[in-house]
């Protein structure tokens, strides 16, 4: 290690000019921004399976092992910000060194971006510690340039717990990005299920239907008849029951709510020619209507013969 970043001008008893520490830096800091963001591609690749794992778990009604899983994804989703919120703290430091590589006379603005360096290297010593190996590298090297060209600073380096002006700013903004850019990436996790209170269908009364014409038949039997109570074709003329074929149309939708309360009025029994005409419209209308009722099993429907 120390023979790689003697040949790499880090630890050097005369270090090179800051330009020549800036291109070396930035190769650097984009080799370990790299490795960041393929540790962070392999998290968001736990975060889907473990996802997909809480959905399944949560459609077989599995709650605790959902909720293992949500609290997993919550440990995984800790990870993926903080290595984002790394992997943009270090972009910032590569565009300040790059601006620094063109303008080299000109350092003094490079020591919010040391700071920024130290504490992002330190806090990821737990996670990644070659990663933070290699920015700790990088940060001595810069600092020891800025002491060989005589340029001070009215702060020191600073480590973790303290702040700068200048860091909180970077901090700041960094957050904001990172935070908006998570919240379009990674869906939520599954929260368990919410019971729902199944609304029930009220259960209609069955009304127990005797349709007749203007005259008065006896009843017949569903074997005399031949009819099936429960899909019935109506065919009067005058006091004979003949088939005949009607042209059909959808009755109109209030229609059938309205004569299931006729029918419940009339206990039962009606007469075509004077419901047709209480509720002014034609017989072939009602019964068709009666017999969407009838099919829908709201009423039962017995056909009556002359006596």
């Amino acid at each position: 290690m120390e023979g790689e970043n003697r040949k790499m001008g880090f630890g050097n008893s005369n270090p090179p000019p800051i330009r020549e520490v800036a291109t070396k830096s930035i190769c650097t800091l984009k080799i370990q921004q790299n490795k960041l963001e393929q540790a962070s591609f392999r998290l968001k690749e736990r975060d889907r399976i473990l996802f997909e794992t809480c959905m399944g778990a949560l459609k077989k009604n599995n709650k605790e092992k959902a909720a293992i899983c949500a609290t997993e994804i919550a440990e995984v989703r800790k990870l993926v910000k903080f290595l984002y919120n790394v992997q943009l703290a270090i972009e910032r430091v590569i565009m300040r060194l790059e601006t620094i590589k063109e303008l080299g006379d000109i350092v003094a603005d490079l020591r919010p971006a040391l700071n920024l360096l130290q504490g992002v290297s330190q806090e990821l010593f737990q996670v990644l510690p070659d990663v933070s190996t290699e920015l700790n590298n990088v940060n001595s090297a810069i600092q020891d340039t800025l002491q060989q060209t005589k340029l001070t600073a009215d702060e020191n380096i600073v480590g973790v717990g303290k702040k700068t002006a200048a860091g909180e700013e970077i901090l700041k903004e960094v957050s904001c990005f990172m935070e908006q850019k998570l919240a379009e990436t990674l869906p939520e996790p599954p929260s368990a299920a919410e019971v729902r209170e199944k609304v029930s269908t009220p259960i209609r009364e069955m009304v127990a239907l005797t349709a007749s014409s203007s005259q008065v038949f006896g009843q017949k039997t569903r074997e005399t008849t031949g009819f099936d109570p429960e899909k019935t074709l109506f065919s009067y003329k005058k006091s004979e029951i003949k088939e005949f074929s009607v042209k059909v149309e959808k009755p109109t939708p209030n229609l059938e709510e309205v004569l299931l309360e006729y029918v419940r009025k009339t206990n039962g029994e009606i007469d075509l020619g004077k419901c047709s005409s209480e509720l002014k419209t034609s017989n072939e209308a009602i019964e068709r209507a009666l017999e969407n009722l009838g099919t829908q099993g709201k009423i039962k429907i017995e056909l009556r013969s002359p006596e």
